[in-house]
C-alpha cells in the first residue's frame, strides 16, 4: 500500500497538468505557423514603386569672389508605399544647365534621407556650381544660354543627376532585418 500512493500522486498530477503543456505547445505551433502567412500578406508585393515630385531649384547665393560660384538648394517629397523604410546615400551626380543639357557642376552635399514605410520623406540637396581653370567645366556661353530666361523669366531648365545607394530597414517582429 505504501508503494501506490506516490505513484498514484503522480499520475494524478500528469492527468492536471499535462493538458496544459500540450494546450501551450499547440498554440505556441499555431503562432509559428500564422506568422509566415502575416508576413507573406505584409510584404506582398514585395516592391511598389516609389514616386518622387522635384521641388525647383532654388539660388541660395550667387558670388564672384574667387570666380563665378553659385550655390543652388533642391528639395525633392518622395512616397514611399512600401512596407518597409529606406534610407538613400548619395554617392555622385552631375548638374547639367539649359536646354542642351550642358554640364555645369556635381552634386556637392546631399544628406542621408529617409523615407519611412508608408510614408512620405524629402530628399534635400545642395549643388555648388564653381568652374574654375583646373575643372573639367569652363564658364562657357553654352553654359550661359538660358541666362536671359533665368533675367527676364526667372526660370532656367537645370537637370541632376544622381546615383544612389539604397539601405532597406525591414521590421521584424523579433528584430529588424537591412540589406
Amino acid at each position: 500500500m505504501g508503494s501506490a500512493g506516490p505513484q498514484t500522486t503522480r499520475s494524478a498530477c500528469c492527468f492536471f497538468v499535462c493538458p496544459y503543456i500540450a494546450l501551450a505547445f499547440g498554440c505556441l505551433l499555431v503562432l509559428f505557423g500564422a506568422w509566415p502567412a502575416h508576413l507573406y500578406s505584409r510584404f506582398t508585393p514585395v516592391y511598389m514603386d516609389i514616386t518622387c515630385k522635384a521641388g525647383p531649384a532654388k539660388v541660395k547665393s550667387i558670388s564672384f569672389r574667387d570666380g563665378l560660384t553659385i550655390v543652388l538648394n533642391s528639395s525633392t517629397s518622395c512616397d514611399n508605399p512600401n512596407p518597409y523604410t529606406v534610407q538613400m546615400t548619395s554617392l555622385q551626380g552631375n548638374v547639367y544647365m539649359g536646354k542642351d543639357m550642358t554640364p555645369v557642376a556635381s552634386v556637392t552635399v546631399i544628406p542621408r534621407s529617409t523615407l519611412p514605410a508608408s510614408g512620405t520623406g524629402s530628399i534635400h540637396t545642395f549643388v555648388i556650381v564653381k568652374p574654375s581653370g583646373n575643372a573639367i567645366v569652363k564658364p562657357s556661353g553654352d553654359m550661359f544660354g538660358s541666362l536671359p530666361g533665368f533675367i527676364f523669366d526667372g526660370q532656367v531648365p537645370i537637370y541632376m543627376e544622381n546615383k544612389m545607394q539604397l539601405v532597406i530597414d525591414i521590421g521584424f517582429f523579433f528584430g529588424k532585418f537591412s540589406v
